[in-house]
């Protein structure tokens, strides 16, 4: 159970990393839907070469951001996973695996839930819900 606690705060976490990323670039005059895109992509290391890309990397501001939001990307996607095998390896039964699993799917859901939600969004972006939620 605390390995699905510890899960669900490093993924609100990479959350909050995320929209503040995107909050960061939209401040620099980038639209947006285009902001909310580069910094998931930024985050999640699948760059795409797009004449948006371009925008940012010529920027020196936005440039340190997507730069930033890569590393921390990559030092969230080390703990994400270390969680999980260390919450599975620890597991004694059949029946401690299938409430771990159990416990990491309902910490999954409510934190899918909270990233759509658009008073959430709201409250980070402070300013009207955007359409398309995260």
């Amino acid at each position: 159970m605390l390995a699905a606690l510890t899960l669900l705060i490093v993924l609100k976490l990479a959350i909050l990393v995320v929209r503040a990323g995107a909050v960061a670039l939209r401040l620099t005059g980038i639209p947006p839907e285009v902001a909310r895109f580069q910094a998931r992509s930024a985050f999640t290391g699948a760059g795409f070469t797009t004449s948006e890309s371009e925008a940012i990397v010529n920027h020196p501001v936005r440039r340190r951001i997507v730069s930033t939001l890569m590393v921390v990307g990559s030092v969230g996607l080390v703990s994400v996973v270390t969680t999980i095998i260390v919450s599975l390896v620890g597991v004694d039964a059949e029946g401690g695996l299938l409430k771990q699993i159990l416990w990491l799917g309902g910490a999954l859901l409510v934190l899918w839930c909270v990233a759509l939600n658009p008073k959430a969004n709201r409250i980070m972006c402070n300013g009207p819900a955007v359409s398309g939620a995260e």
